[in-house]
Protein backbone atom coordinates (compact mmCIF):
# COMPACT_ATOMS: atom_id res chain seq x y z
CA UNK A 1 0.00 0.00 0.00
CA UNK A 2 2.71 2.69 1.09
CA UNK A 3 4.52 1.74 -2.48
CA UNK A 4 1.21 2.47 -4.22
CA UNK A 5 1.00 5.72 -2.55
CA UNK A 6 4.55 7.07 -3.43
CA UNK A 7 3.93 6.04 -6.99
CA UNK A 8 0.79 8.14 -6.76
CA UNK A 9 2.99 10.82 -5.09
CA UNK A 10 5.65 10.57 -7.60
CA UNK A 11 3.06 10.41 -10.67
CA UNK A 12 1.55 13.79 -8.75
CA UNK A 13 4.63 15.66 -9.13
CA UNK A 14 5.26 15.14 -13.00
CA UNK A 15 1.33 16.85 -13.61
CA UNK A 16 0.23 20.28 -14.14
CA UNK A 17 -3.00 19.94 -11.55
CA UNK A 18 -5.53 22.63 -10.19
CA UNK A 19 -5.22 23.12 -5.90
CA UNK A 20 -8.52 21.06 -6.00
CA UNK A 21 -7.01 18.32 -7.54
CA UNK A 22 -3.53 18.66 -5.40
CA UNK A 23 -5.62 18.20 -2.56
CA UNK A 24 -7.69 15.26 -3.14
CA UNK A 25 -4.49 13.66 -4.66
CA UNK A 26 -2.96 14.28 -1.09
CA UNK A 27 -5.72 12.51 0.54
CA UNK A 28 -5.68 9.57 -1.41
CA UNK A 29 -1.98 9.60 -1.06
CA UNK A 30 -2.64 9.96 3.11
CA UNK A 31 -5.00 7.24 2.64
CA UNK A 32 -3.09 4.87 1.11
CA UNK A 33 0.00 5.86 2.83
CA UNK A 34 -1.55 5.17 6.40
CA UNK A 35 -3.84 2.10 5.01
CA UNK A 36 -6.68 4.08 5.82
CA UNK A 37 -10.43 3.81 5.30
CA UNK A 38 -11.29 8.02 4.80
CA UNK A 39 -8.86 11.04 4.67
CA UNK A 40 -10.03 14.46 5.64
CA UNK A 41 -7.97 17.61 3.60
CA UNK A 42 -7.72 20.86 5.92
CA UNK A 43 -6.77 23.74 4.74
CA UNK A 44 -7.07 27.32 6.94
CA UNK A 45 -9.25 29.65 5.83
CA UNK A 46 -10.03 33.12 7.91
CA UNK A 47 -9.45 31.88 11.55
CA UNK A 48 -10.48 28.59 11.22
CA UNK A 49 -10.11 25.39 9.18
CA UNK A 50 -11.99 24.24 6.38
CA UNK A 51 -12.40 20.51 4.65
CA UNK A 52 -10.87 21.01 1.26
CA UNK A 53 -10.84 17.54 0.02
CA UNK A 54 -12.03 13.98 1.68
CA UNK A 55 -11.48 10.47 0.61
CA UNK A 56 -14.42 7.91 1.66
CA UNK A 57 -15.67 9.89 4.80
CA UNK A 58 -19.25 9.14 5.36
CA UNK A 59 -21.97 11.35 4.05
CA UNK A 60 -22.47 12.61 7.85
CA UNK A 61 -19.18 13.16 8.60
CA UNK A 62 -18.00 15.47 6.06
CA UNK A 63 -21.12 17.35 6.11
CA UNK A 64 -20.16 18.11 9.71
CA UNK A 65 -16.83 18.78 8.81
CA UNK A 66 -18.36 21.34 5.61
CA UNK A 67 -19.98 23.55 8.38
CA UNK A 68 -16.53 23.76 9.87
CA UNK A 69 -14.41 22.10 12.65
CA UNK A 70 -16.49 20.97 15.45
CA UNK A 71 -15.59 21.71 19.06
CA UNK A 72 -15.47 18.03 19.77
CA UNK A 73 -12.94 17.41 16.91
CA UNK A 74 -10.26 20.27 18.73
CA UNK A 75 -7.19 17.48 17.51
CA UNK A 76 -7.90 18.04 14.16
CA UNK A 77 -7.73 21.97 14.68
CA UNK A 78 -4.63 21.63 16.62
CA UNK A 79 -2.97 19.12 14.10
CA UNK A 80 -3.67 21.25 10.83
CA UNK A 81 -2.63 24.28 12.81
CA UNK A 82 0.85 22.72 13.56
CA UNK A 83 0.60 21.51 9.92
CA UNK A 84 0.74 17.93 11.02
CA UNK A 85 -1.08 14.25 10.15
CA UNK A 86 -3.73 13.04 12.63
CA UNK A 87 -3.82 9.26 11.91
CA UNK A 88 -6.05 7.15 13.84
CA UNK A 89 -6.92 3.76 13.37
CA UNK A 90 -10.34 3.89 14.94
CA UNK A 91 -11.58 7.25 14.76
CA UNK A 92 -14.53 6.45 16.49
CA UNK A 93 -12.56 5.13 20.08
CA UNK A 94 -9.66 7.70 19.98
CA UNK A 95 -9.59 9.66 23.26
CA UNK A 96 -8.08 12.73 21.50
CA UNK A 97 -11.70 13.20 20.45
CA UNK A 98 -14.70 14.26 22.48
CA UNK A 99 -17.72 11.87 22.95
CA UNK A 100 -19.92 14.16 21.01
CA UNK A 101 -17.15 13.03 17.99
CA UNK A 102 -17.33 9.24 18.76
CA UNK A 103 -21.16 9.59 19.08
CA UNK A 104 -21.26 10.87 15.62
CA UNK A 105 -19.24 8.14 14.30
CA UNK A 106 -20.89 5.73 14.89
CA UNK A 107 -24.25 6.69 13.85
CA UNK A 108 -21.76 7.16 10.15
Amino acid sequence: MQQAAFFRIAAMLNESLSLSETLDALGHAATDAFGGEAAAVLMPRGSGFELAASVRLPDEVARVLAAGLPASAECLATAAADERILASPDVAGDDRFEPAWHSLLQEA
